[in-house]
């Protein structure tokens, strides 16, 4: 399979503004619940598991965890949450761990549209018609866990950054965390392709990219990905996930527009 997926993340110099992997969502339990807040009405947003790293096969989620998040969207778009990766702990009817999705802002079990254990269709998902969700991911104290799961919320990503010409803009006044990835992923991208995104960044931001599926043609000169600013930052071939993070003052990211 020839595919990426690519986790963009927005934030200060001092550090990150925002990362889906930080604490705003889960909990230890018993510790009282929390719910962190998607916006997901601009661009598609990524949720992660804790400690998600599909590089890793050590890289896996804590026992005894509860995450929430709500995510809201344009209530006159259609939309699909889409899971990439899924590695729980497998039981009859999930009674151990699981990642459920609900309709509305709560987790009322009457409002259940996903519930999901053990390994997913990659890229499968549900498909949501102008409502908001609410995402809940638990693990119990078996000592059983796995790689956890990577899922993408929002509209179907247009071919617009994809007709060898045009480039997508995407702005961090916008949003501070987006997910892209390249065009029918997960299925092979298409032969002789050229896509072009441009994220534009607010002054004192930085902008952090982060691979968590990437596997491309091991030829630098055939298939590649290269990243810019003012001038050429570095190109990216071949596999990998998790482990590559890029950090581009968006002062060198905001080109061709002028200030």
């Amino acid at each position: 399979m020839r595919s990426l997926l690519l986790l963009v993340l927005v934030g200060a110099a001092q550090g990150w503004f925002l990362d889906p992997r930080d604490s705003e969502a889960c909990v230890i339990k018993p510790e009282a619940p929390k719910t962190r807040f998607i916006d997901a009405t601009v661009v598609p947003q990524a949720i992660l598991s804790p400690n998600y790293n599909n590089s890793d096969p050590d890289a896996e989620y804590p026992d005894n965890t509860l995450c929430r998040w709500q995510v809201r969207v344009n209530g006159t778009d259609t939309w699909k949450v889409s899971v990439f990766n899924l590695d729980i702990e497998n039981a009859t009817d999930c009674r151990f761990d699981s990642l459920e999705i609900f309709s509305g802002t709560t987790n009322d079990p009457a409002n259940s549209l996903l519930r999901v254990c053990g390994t997913y269709p990659f890229g499968s998902g549900v498909d949501i018609n102008g409502e908001d969700i609410f995402i809940q991911f638990e693990s119990n104290d078996n000592g059983i866990v796995g790689n956890g799961f990577a899922l993408r919320a929002g509209k179907e990503i247009t071919n617009d950054a994809c007709d060898g010409a045009a480039q997508d803009f995407i702005s961090t006044a916008d949003t501070k965390s987006f997910v892209f990835m390249s065009r029918d992923f997960p299925a092979n991208y298409l032969n002789n392709e050229l896509c072009a995104w441009n994220f534009i960044g607010l002054p004192g931001e930085n902008i952090r990219l982060g691979f968590t599926d990437f596997e491309l043609e091991d030829c630098c000169s055939c298939d590649h990905l290269q990243l810019y600013a003012t001038q050429y930052i570095q190109t990216k071939t071949g596999q990998g996930a998790g482990t590559e993070i890029f950090t581009l003052p968006s002062s060198l990211t905001r080109w061709p527009r002028e200030e």
